[in-house]
Formats: structure tokens, C-alpha cells, sequence
């Protein structure tokens, strides 16, 4: 199971950086933690922060939130690189591969529904969505294995059971 370094920075820079790691750096900093701590739980948000956007590229694809979203695939309409559509190029046949780069390669409003749905077929006939849960799964364990082993100076209950439980729920991700 390869990822390629490229998507984690993008991960990094939109998701980690803002959402996860950086806001806990800042309450470590706020909390008086020294050097070696910041850049622990920085290291912790990380793969935290992997988890929470991969879940959520891939809800945004799978999933219509018990009817209340309107529009499934939104990130096939803008065009957003994602997990699952770097599967998806990796492993698509030649003749699949040229379809979906003429779709991805359109305007948010050039695409129709159609053609989302045909890309988020795709991605379930390539595994791109097992591809991603698998890539959950192995953040969501790093996670837990560093928070074991290298946070135990986050020793305040009931805060230390309501990390363990967020990453089971980014891990599980039923949103």
C-alpha cells in the first residue's frame, strides 16, 4: 500500500495544518508545553488530521447523509485530488483512464451528473473506496499507537478518553 507524498502535502497543507495539528500546537502552546510535546502532539495531529480528510473525501463520495445533502461527488465537480482519485488513475485501464481524464479535465459546469456518478462507479469497480478505508484504517492505527506511547503526558481525564474516542470516530467515520 503506496500513497504517494504528493497527496499527503496536499492532506498536510488543506486539512492537518489548519483543522487538526496546528490548532492542538496552539493549545499546547496556550497550556505551557515545551518544545518536545508541541511537536509530539503535532506529529499526533497529523495522522489525525490524514484520517478526518480522507473520511470526509471519501463521505463525499459514498455517502447522501440520510438525504440531506443534495449533491454527491462534489469533489469530482471541482476537481479536488483525493485519495481515491489517484487510486483510481493508478488503476484504471487505458480505456476507462481516457474517459475519466476528459471528465476530471472539464469545468465544475461542464460536468453533468452523469458522468460523477460514472466516476464514482468507477472508483467502487478500481477499489478506490477500500483503497482509502484502508488508508484510514492505517493512519487511525498510527494515531492510536503514538497517542499510546508518546502522549502519556496527556494524562487528564476524562480529556485522554475523549482523544481515544475522536480517533475511533474518525476511524469508524459515521458522521
Amino acid at each position: 500500500m503506496s500513497i504517494s507524498s504528493d497527496i499527503l502535502f496536499i492532506l498536510e497543507s488543506k486539512t492537518v495544518y489548519y483543522t487538526i495539528a496546528g490548532p492542538m500546537r496552539l493549545g499546547a502552546i496556550l497550556a505551557g508545553a515545551n518544545k518536545e510535546e508541541m511537536d509530539k502532539l503535532y506529529q499526533f495531529g497529523r495522522y489525525l488530521g490524514y484520517c478526518f480528510q480522507i473520511q470526509d473525501d471519501l463521505l463525499d463520495l459514498t455517502s447522501d447523509f440520510g438525504g440531506l445533502k443534495k449533491q454527491q461527488g462534489n469533489d469530482i465537480y471541482e476537481g479536488k485530488r483525493t485519495i481515491m482519485l489517484l487510486h483510481l488513475f493508478r488503476n484504471a485501464k487505458s480505456k476507462d483512464k481516457k474517459k475519466l481524464l476528459e471528465i476530471i479535465g472539464k469545468s465544475r459546469e461542464e460536468k453533468n451528473e452523469k458522468e460523477v456518478h460514472w466516476v464514482i462507479g468507477l472508483m467502487e469497480k478500481y477499489g478506490s473506496f477500500d483503497y482509502s478505508r484502508r488508508m484510514i484504517a492505517r493512519f487511525a492505527k498510527k494515531a492510536e499507537k503514538f497517542f499510546d506511547s508518546e502522549l502519556v503526558f496527556l494524562e487528564k481525564q476524562p480529556a485522554r478518553n475523549q482523544i481515544r474516542t475522536f480517533i475511533t470516530f474518525l476511524k469508524e467515520g459515521q458522521y
